[in-house]
């Protein structure tokens, strides 16, 4: 498994200057480069954000980057498809919940 860890940090480090993470089957962030907390603190303080980083709710939270993505019903959907197929409890949980969150009309587009 080292090796393919390793395999990984070279891949994000080589997609400077631009963002890249690497997140597992829940969404939940593993890896980033150096630019990715620099792209997200230009719109959310990742600083104030603790515990582990999950982009799903990242992207949904009306306090977080959702404000920022124009076209959200647009990437509402195809989040909503991402999540269909969940793999597992875990994942099937945080899916309806933030098709609850979404429903109850956080922001424009709701």
């Amino acid at each position: 498994m080292h090796s393919v860890i390793r395999a990984l940090e070279r891949v994000v480090r080589q997609h400077e200057p631009f963002p890249a993470t690497v997140m597992d089957r829940h969404w939940t962030v593993l890896m980033t480069n150096d630019a990715a907390p620099r792209f997200f603190d230009c719109f959310i303080d990742m600083a104030v954000r603790t515990g582990p980083r999950n982009m799903l709710q990242l992207i949904f939270d009306p306090q977080a980057m959702r404000p920022f993505v124009a076209n959200w019903d647009t990437v509402s959907r195809s989040l909503r498809l991402e999540c269909m197929f969940p793999a597992d409890d875990e994942t099937e949980a945080r899916h309806r919940q933030l098709l609850a969150a979404h429903s109850k009309g956080h922001g424009a587009g709701g």
